[in-house]
């Protein structure tokens, strides 16, 4: 992959200025064991007290957050990716609200990563 790809598909976070971790965008079907700091997109199809369920059209995966969100947000996490025997699951670092956005088109260019 040359270095315009990788700039792509890779997301500085800023907060308050400081450059806190470098999180790769990925569809949920395609994160595997080396990935650590992924952003995923999708909708929020189930809720409980402290995680959701968010559905990108390729997969599903849990995300663990206390944040408040409801089903049916379209949103982008960043976090982290854990594995707990054979399933993946994400805690949540940052969740950002993408409700406003063309999501047809978002998904268009999430496919093309």
């Amino acid at each position: 992959m040359n270095q315009k790809q990788n700039s792509m598909n890779a997301l500085n976070v800023l907060i308050d200025g400081v450059n806190t971790k470098m999180y790769i965008e990925k569809q949920i079907k395609n994160l595997n064991s080396s990935d650590t700091h992924i952003a995923v997109s999708g909708f929020i199809v189930s809720k409980e007290e402290n995680s959701f369920i968010l559905d990108d059209k390729t997969s599903q995966i849990l995300i663990l957050s206390t944040e408040d969100v409801n089903i049916g947000d379209y949103i982008k996490v960043f976090g982290n990716l854990i594995f707990n025997n054979n399933d993946k699951l994400i805690q949540a670092n940052i969740i950002q609200n993408l409700n406003k956005i063309d999501k047809e088109l978002h998904q268009k260019v999430l496919k093309m990563l």
